[in-house]
């Protein structure tokens, strides 16, 4: 392992591979057994959402996220003094730098968001566990959230090949919970999964690294966790509300596998464990 728990300030030299996750719905479980005890066996979600970009195109999506951000922020993608972070969930609730006062034509600005996803060469996967299934099912159940990091790495690993060299990025959290991620991956990277040896890792191995939504001085954004962001939320809210939002419809174009993407680009853990 190359480098542990560190900012990612630009592209590091002779990676191929940036895989940027993000996740939506919790990873906890001590509300789903309340909710069994009272027969409660609504499917409560939870979707990790990896968003793979590759040296040669990311350049090409960067620049035409910054021309998005320039044209519905024309002070240099910036509102009240900080770089515009496109996160799902101020933009359904239309708030802050999404509000009717800043973007008066949604649907257009939606629209052109979609073009440059449909536009861009990125590979994604996403892992959805119905927690109350899971829960359900199994008198331990192993942490959901490590559960499906472990998923995420295996489909990482099968799309870097051996002579290729591939890094994760996460958006940071707080120290404890950062940590956890850390311990996790470098876990799966040593021992493996019940189906894959640590060694076959070894092109996904060169780098873990924690990025917050914004650079200190608030003028940058990390397009590659907005990216993520938005594919967690549009998977979730599929499986959720069986909404297929516009994002949604974009972003299952991208899932590695499309059209045929069921366990391999999307892996759903439901009440058959498949």
């Amino acid at each position: 392992m190359e480098t542990y728990d560190y900012l990612l300030k630009e592209w590091p030299k002779d990676i191929d591979y940036i895989m940027a996750l993000d996740e939506s719905g919790t990873s906890e479980i001590k509300s789903i057994k309340r909710n069994l005890l009272r027969n409660n066996e609504q499917p409560v979600w939870f979707v990790l959402s990896g968003i793979i970009f590759d040296l040669h195109t990311m350049i090409n999506v960067k620049e035409k996220i910054i021309g998005l951000k320039n044209k519905y922020w024309p002070k240099d993608g910036m509102c009240y003094g900080k770089k515009v972070v496109l996160h799902s969930k101020e933009m359904r609730h239309r708030d802050n730098a999404f509000s009717k006062k800043y973007i008066k034509n949604y649907d257009a600005f939606l629209n052109d968001l979609c073009q440059i996803i449909c536009d861009s060469s990125i590979k994604a996967i996403s892992i959805c566990i119905n927690k109350t299934a899971h829960v359900k099912k199994y008198t331990n159940p192993y942490p959901i959230y490590e559960y499906a990091l472990a998923l995420m790495l295996e489909r990482y690993s099968f799309n870097v090949k051996n002579n290729e060299k591939g890094i994760l990025l996460f958006e940071s959290r707080n120290g404890g919970a950062d940590k956890q991620l850390l311990r996790s991956a470098a876990n799966t990277f040593k021992k493996g999964t019940y189906y894959i040896p640590g060694s076959n890792f070894s092109s996904v191995n060169h780098g873990i690294y924690f990025n917050p939504k914004r650079t200190s001085d608030d003028h940058l954004s990390y397009f590659m966790l907005e990216f993520a962001d938005l594919m967690a939320y549009a998977v979730y809210r599929k499986l959720s509300f069986n909404v297929e939002s516009k994002i949604y419809k974009c972003m299952e174009k991208k899932i590695i596998g499309y059209p045929y993407f069921n366990g391999r680009g999307l892996k759903i853990i439901d009440n058959d464990g498949e």
